[in-house]
């Protein structure tokens, strides 16, 4: 454990400054004997695909339904319990592939399974192949076959205004199939299946979910569905057995913004800064000096706390900077906070039109 452990150290210390730590086997397979309880909430957009991203974290409330999930592993094999059905899995080499999945009166397994993930997987990394199956739902015999993708698109933070989660990488599943029923009368229906899913370092599973599900007519695919989950970081301690592997990683990342902070108590770097909404209301427009090199980041949220946009300057070199931060709508009363933050520390303004 000792030297898996000295291993995954090393590997975050070496990306910490760069924030961006893989999804990787140790910290983020399924691990059996795990019981989950996720939150269903309203959805949740997606957002933007790229680096230095800013995602939208989902809220919580008493209706909120609970959905709880079990996990189980039997050598390469690994089968998740959740909501009336089973979704198997196999670990095959470094690569996480979907054998399907069955409930009470369906199944569909597959012949050729459908490559879900790959172990490392960072940014820009892909894994993508033809899946293919049969089954049966309800009394009538089916069979299934499609192509599947996914691709770490994103890297940022996601936050609800509030609370801010730093070193994630948003997943994004694509499943794109065709199930023929063979009852009376031969049928076909095409899905496609969009789910994102944003890994925060840490922390071994999504600590959110969207999935957007299209029915295809002709050559449109039509919205059917939408859901999202919440699995917040404090939920995961709470339900989840001792992992020594995450309790590292969170360990590596605290000190290391202790030690920002404690060498960077305020923001000291930055010089001048003149703020203010454009006439039309779509960007802040920013004007500052940089007096030492240092990173810059800043988060603009309405009076709601819903952010609207975000900027990040990663090693600032000294001089003047105008920059300009596209908002994704316009601030409701024309006002908004600008968080501002140095090397770790935060300081925020009011900004108005």
């Amino acid at each position: 454990m000792k030297t898996l452990l000295s291993a995954i150290s090393m590997a975050v210390f070496s990306q910490f400054l760069s924030a961006q730590i893989p999804i990787d086997s140790a910290a983020n397979a399924p691990r059996s004997g795990d019981e989950l309880c996720k939150l269903k909430i309203s959805f949740v957009d997606e957002g933007e695909a790229g680096r230095n991203q800013v995602w939208r974290l989902g809220e919580a409330n008493k209706k909120s339904r609970q959905v709880r999930q079990r996990i189980t592993a039997s050598g390469d094999t690994i089968a998740v319990f959740e909501a009336g059905r089973i979704r198997h899995f196999l670990m095959h080499g470094n690569a996480l592939m979907d054998k399907g999945e069955q409930s009470r009166r369906a199944y569909m397994l597959y012949d050729d399974l459908r490559p879900t993930l790959r172990y490392p997987f960072a940014f820009g990394d892909s894994i993508s192949g033809q899946f293919s199956g049969i089954g049966r739902e309800e009394n009538v015999d089916a069979a299934r076959s499609g192509f599947g993708y996914t691709v770490a698109d994103g890297t940022g933070i996601i936050t609800d205004g509030l609370d801010t989660l730093r070193n994630v990488t948003r997943i994004h599943f694509r499943d794109d199939f065709t199930n023929t029923y063979f009852g009376a009368d031969t049928t076909q229906f095409r899905t496609v299946i969009d789910r994102y899913a944003w890994f925060c370092a840490g922390y071994r599973y999504p600590v959110q979910e969207s999935l957007r599900w299209f029915e295809a007519e002709g050559d449109s695919l039509l919205p059917t569905d939408s859901t999202t989950y919440l699995y917040l970081p404090e939920m995961q301690l709470a339900d989840l057995a001792d992992d020594a592997v995450n309790d590292s990683i969170r360990t590596l990342l605290a000190n290391a913004a202790a030690g920002a902070s404690a060498t960077n108590g305020q923001i000291t770097a930055l010089r001048d800064l003149q703020a203010g909404i454009s006439a039309d209301g779509s960007r802040i427009d920013l004007s500052f000096s940089v007096t030492e090199p240092c990173d810059l980041s800043f988060i603009a949220c309405d009076v709601m706390g819903n952010v609207l946009g975000y900027a990040h300057y990663a090693d600032c070199t000294v001089g003047e900077w105008q920059e300009s931060i596209t908002l994704s709508r316009q601030a409701v009363g024309n006002a908004l906070m600008l968080n501002i933050e140095q090397n770790k520390f935060i300081q925020s303004i009011k900004v108005s039109l």
